[in-house]
């Protein structure tokens, strides 16, 4: 999953990507916005998850993590995550 977060409380924009390779080149849209009709702008801080059950939900035990270490601007390109942490 990368998901992007603006403040605190629930993601912004979430995409789940099935089986990916490494490295991988990603792209988060308005079609990846949790809340219908959410203005796709401003600043996000990114992360992924690489999830052990594929499931949505929270974190759980194994899931592998990282986040860019600074928040970005929408459509800032070459976002680059390192994966850099077990939950």
């Amino acid at each position: 999953f990368i998901i992007a977060h603006q403040g605190a409380g629930a993601p912004f924009a979430v995409k789940r990507i099935v089986s990916p390779h490494f490295p991988l080149a990603y792209r988060l849209g308005p079609e990846d916005v949790m809340m219908a009709g959410s203005a796709f702008e401003g600043e996000v801080r990114v992360s992924a998850r690489l999830s052990l059950s594929g499931s949505a939900g929270p974190a759980q035990a194994g899931d592998l993590e990282g986040e860019h270490p600074t928040p970005v601007p929408i459509g800032a390109g070459s976002v680059d995550i390192t994966i850099s942490r077990v939950h």
